[in-house]
């Protein structure tokens, strides 16, 4: 059984924390990747959206930065606005 911990209510500055901290978790996924192609891929996270935006020269490069940051943690949804350019 996994055990998880909720939030305390009282502390209104704890969701920016978590959303920069989960930002940056994937914003260094990216840059640490071994294709090129996607190490410029920006991210964002707001309320448990993980939104990706730059460039990508395929379709596939689209799928892969997805599958990269998937199982990041408090990631509930991705927004994969990457485009695809040629």
């Amino acid at each position: 059984m996994i055990q998880t911990t909720a939030f305390p209510s009282c502390s209104p500055e704890l969701p920016s924390v978590i959303s920069l901290d989960v930002a940056v978790k994937a914003n260094e996924l990216f840059r640490t990747c071994p294709y090129s192609s996607i190490r410029n891929v920006q991210c964002r996270f707001h309320e448990g959206v993980l939104i990706l935006s730059g460039e990508v020269p395929s379709f596939h490069m689209k799928q892969t930065a997805q599958e990269l940051i998937r199982h990041v943690l408090h990631v509930e949804q991705i927004d994969n606005r990457l485009t695809v350019v040629r």
